[in-house]
């Protein structure tokens, strides 16, 4: 145990030690302002922290590689006025979480798919992909419009339909086109009623997802 402390004091030591501040001054909002920077141990400045006379921050601007993503301005008595966050470097957890729940919907429809198709048949794995679609989309419509939850929760669960129907709806089309072409037992008719819903499905939550983001601003 005490060499376990030990170590970790070493290495604190070593990341304290390897930090670099400079205390500045520099003209900022038309005054002379005392100035802080905090570089890493690798030389890559980590925040700018700008006081007022009276010693209380006025602003501290942090640092990802040299480029500034977040800053948090403080008026004079101390209390927070202002923020400002990169919408890239926030929305990079959402992505890498969105990236992750693609890989586990294709994985765990395309399992779903192929046992119904080996087990039973074609046929039955066609329509229960068409079926799947369309009660996953509205469980997803049901959804948006009773549920309490948490954000966090929300957005899995959002992403998870998204993704589903997405996934599915592309399987049901590509099955329907593939029905026309080689020789299966089911009717060309059915596969073209069923590819032509797919797709008016696909242009609805298209046009929903546009109308979700118009909502928040961010078309138009």
């Amino acid at each position: 145990m005490k060499l376990i402390i030990f170590i970790l004091t070493i290495l604190q030591s070593i990341f304290v030690l390897g930090q670099k501040i400079i205390d500045t001054t520099e003209m900022y909002e038309g005054r002379l302002t005392k100035k802080k920077i905090e570089f890493d141990q690798t030389g890559n400045k980590i925040s700018e922290t700008y006081y007022f006379n009276n010693g209380k921050v006025q602003l501290v601007d942090s640092f990802h590689f040299n480029k500034s993503f977040h800053w948090i301005a403080h008026d004079s008595l101390g209390t927070r006025s202002g923020e400002w966050e990169d919408p890239t470097v926030a929305a990079a957890p959402l992505e890498k979480k969105r990236n992750i729940l693609f890989v586990i919907c294709l994985l765990t429809i395309s399992i779903i798919v192929f046992a119904i198709w080996r087990l039973i048949n074609y046929k039955t794995a066609y329509y229960s992909v068409f079926s799947l679609s369309l009660l996953v989309s509205f469980t997803a419509f049901l959804q948006e419009r009773i549920s309490n939850l948490s954000e966090e929760l929300q957005f899995t669960i959002n992403v998870s339909q998204g993704w589903s129907i997405l996934i599915l709806l592309s399987l049901t089309f590509i099955f329907s086109v593939g029905n026309l072409i080689f020789r299966v037992n089911i009717s060309k008719v059915n596969s073209i009623a069923i590819a032509v819903i797919a797709g008016l499905i696909s242009l609805a939550v298209y046009m929903g997802y546009i109308s979700a983001l118009a909502g928040r601003g961010a078309v138009g």
